[in-house]
């Protein structure tokens, strides 16, 4: 467990959440005010932190983390203010290093599935399963990983190997869980019917938007 908590952790991360879709981070964000308003804290410090020897950023950073205990949402808007008299920077500028490790890992996984013989490919694909269901079989690394190996369809994308068949099985088990990935309780019959109903509500808006 402690050697989790220090090598596998820290790759599971809010940050993570860079390499998810806009749109579907947005939904996930939108569920959680309170980690919605973590979101903004750690990318305005990110950019922020960009621009070392731009006074006004120094200056600003200096007093952010009182200025959020006084007032969060005027803070970050004072952030946001900031960040649009710097101009747009890139999103990649700036991420942490280790926010790449698992899109790495997957865009691997999918060139294996596609592009690589059986007795090549197998190998590999079958320990990264594995290493997927043990981490989201955890709270503490399942929190936003969950996210992001939905966003990236890797269920999906593994149906094209049958011999992989029973590890997807038992992924797709693991996915769909019905615990609070907050606090790591299991959903009342209640709780679980009503983040059903609200999934079927966005795929309806989506339907009749795209449709």
């Amino acid at each position: 467990m402690d050697s989790i908590r220090k090598h596998v952790l820290p790759l599971c991360g809010l940050q993570l959440w860079h390499h998810v879709h806009k749109r579907h981070r947005d939904y996930e964000l939108s569920r959680n005010p309170r980690l919605k308003v973590t979101w903004e804290v750690m990318e305005t410090k990110r950019i922020l932190s960009s621009y070392p020897e731009d006074e006004a950023c120094s200056s600003f950073l200096s007093s952010y983390d009182e200025r959020l205990q006084d007032d969060p949402a005027e803070a970050i808007r004072s952030a946001h203010a900031l960040l649009k008299s710097l101009g747009k920077k890139s999103d990649t500028d700036s991420l942490p290093r280790r926010s790449f490790f698992f899109p790495l890992l997957l865009n691997a996984y999918v060139n294996a599935l596609t592009h690589e013989s059986e007795d090549v490919a197998l190998p590999f694909c079958q320990s990264l399963l594995a290493f997927l269901t043990e981490l989201l079989s955890q709270v503490t690394t399942r929190r936003y990983l969950l996210v992001f190996v939905k966003d990236r369809a890797v269920v999906a994308h593994s149906r094209s190997r049958p011999r992989l068949a029973p590890l997807v099985e038992r992924l797709e088990e693991v996915m769909g869980v019905d615990v609070d990935e907050w606090s790591g309780g299991v959903l009342t019959e209640e709780e679980s019917a009503e983040r059903y109903y609200k999934k079927m509500l966005v795929l309806q808006n989506v339907v009749f938007k795209w449709v």
